[in-house]
């Protein structure tokens, strides 16, 4: 069912980082090679306070009192965001944090962020180009701890769909939790905070992915029945999930 994202590396040449930032490198998505993609692995343990002001400028009170490896994975975050910024001719830019943690991308720009312990991807893109774009990566979810979660992340009729396409409920679950994450990215600002997983369901799959369908209508330009196909693939160890509309 996963699909592959292509990698190139790309060396990190800021020796402050050469141990935080294990690997950087670009990614590449078959079906949406025009949205820009990057990850990179990070290390918590070399992180450094002063790592902070270098990539934010300041740092808040609030993001301070954070315990330090979630300072690490969100500095891991806007570095892989300044850098691409970079690319697209944007100096001198860090993208902001929003009153729901959300990133806050420069005039003329969507993005997306997402992390699991030790590493992270960020997915850029024109706001001329696409409207929505959401990413999501997750570690690959065990048995026991999908059925866990099962009844909070999947109805029965998805599930059922699943089981008539071959597909496992434990898989199911990993990607339904991973893609519907990437939709509430996509769509939040106009969705807020009152998005969850029952917002969306599972529809149907396709060769590279999934469709999500809107259980609930959210603006005029999100009614209810609204779809969104969601690419589904697999970068190293996790589930990576993107939504560009």
């Amino acid at each position: 069912m996963f699909s592959r994202f292509f990698r190139k590396s790309i060396p990190c040449n800021d020796s402050d980082f050469s141990r935080f930032i294990v690997r950087d490198e670009q990614i590449i998505c078959p079906v949406k090679p025009t949205v820009l993609i990057r990850g990179c692995q990070f290390n918590s343990n070399h992180y450094r306070n002063e790592f902070f002001g270098k990539i934010m400028g300041v740092c808040s009170a609030r993001l301070r009192t954070r315990r330090m490896e979630r300072q690490a994975e969100f500095i891991a975050g806007r570095y892989l965001a300044s850098r691409m910024l970079l690319e697209k001719g944007i100096d001198n830019k860090h993208v902001g944090r929003g009153c729901h943690g959300e990133p806050l991308w420069p005039l003329g720009f969507t993005g997306s962020i997402s992390h699991t312990s030790n590493q992270v991807v960020c997915a850029l893109a024109c706001k001329s180009d696409i409207r929505y774009l959401g990413l999501d990566i997750e570690p690959t979810l065990t048995s026991p701890l999908a059925g866990e979660i099962e009844g909070l992340v999947i109805n029965p009729d998805e599930k059922a769909l699943a089981i008539d396409n071959g597909i496992l409920p434990a898989q199911l679950v990993s990607m339904a939790f991973s893609a519907k994450e990437s939709l509430f990215k996509a769509v939040s600002h106009e969705a807020g905070t009152g998005f969850g997983f029952d917002s969306a369901r599972v529809v149907g799959f396709h060769g590279t992915g999934l469709t999500l369908e809107l259980s609930t209508g959210i603006s005029s330009s999100l009614p209810k029945g609204r779809r969104f196909d969601c690419f589904v693939g697999q970068h190293r160890e996790c589930i990576l999930t993107l939504i560009a509309e």
